[in-house]
């Protein structure tokens, strides 16, 4: 999981190096790829020539935008060669956040090998699994990019709990300060009493002696 997280953040400032924007965010990524004339977040247009697949244009503000940015980021990435596989860069047709949310690890997102599990990409102030918005305040404050390692939730994102408690403290330990409400690599504070032990940031620790599942990963970048 380290690994994997570490691969993405490097690839994304190569991208951001070689391209001078973030992939997924990117406003004239039409214009190295061709512009994406099939999937449920189609941008056909009839000045751009079709891509195979192609892509589609981000707004430029800086982050990356739950749905259709944040499938493109990855699609993106793997058009630079900077990470693995091959992407749709659109959804995979489910219901989640009216039809633009639904990811398939392999498809448009990348699969973990942590587990049945996959990653994604959002930002902070909006709301993909539910709870992630109000578990920000407090830990992230203004606007940030954030990956979430989890298992598949139906018609929607990999957000439910992949991993232990114990599992968890040990990647965060390893990659940051090993508490579940600080730095940059973190547990949502709702998930107690099986990741966390409590809602409270200052003194939130990792539920330890707990054997079952119950951490969704998130991490800032």
């Amino acid at each position: 999981v380290s690994t994997d997280l570490n691969r993405f953040t490097t690839s994304i400032n190569t991208f951001r190096d070689k391209y001078f924007q973030i992939p997924g965010d990117m406003t004239n990524a039409t214009s190295f790829w061709g512009d994406q004339a099939t999937g449920t977040e189609s941008c056909a247009s009839v000045a751009t020539p079709d891509g195979t697949p192609g892509t589609c244009n981000g707004n430029g503000d800086g982050l990356v935008n739950v749905g259709p940015e944040g499938h493109r980021m990855f699609q993106q990435l793997a058009f630079a060669g900077l990470i693995e596989g091959s992407y749709t860069g659109y959804s995979s047709g489910g219901t989640g956040c009216g039809g633009v949310c639904d990811s398939t690890a392999g498809v448009n997102v990348p699969r973990s090998r942590f587990g049945n599990g996959g990653f994604n990409v959002v930002r902070t102030g909006q709301d993909p699994v539910g709870d992630v918005a109000v578990n920000f305040t407090g830990i992230l404050t203004g606007n940030f990019n954030v990956f979430i390692l989890g298992t598949k939730q139906v018609n929607f994102y990999y957000s439910e709990p992949i991993m232990k408690a114990e599992e968890m403290w040990n990647i965060d330990t390893k990659m940051d300060d090993g508490r579940p409400q600080s730095g940059k690599v973190y547990a949502l504070k709702t998930q107690m009493p099986n990741c966390v032990t409590t809602n409270v940031d200052a003194t939130a620790a990792y539920a330890l002696t707990v054997s079952t599942t119950g951490c969704t990963l998130l991490m800032k970048w």
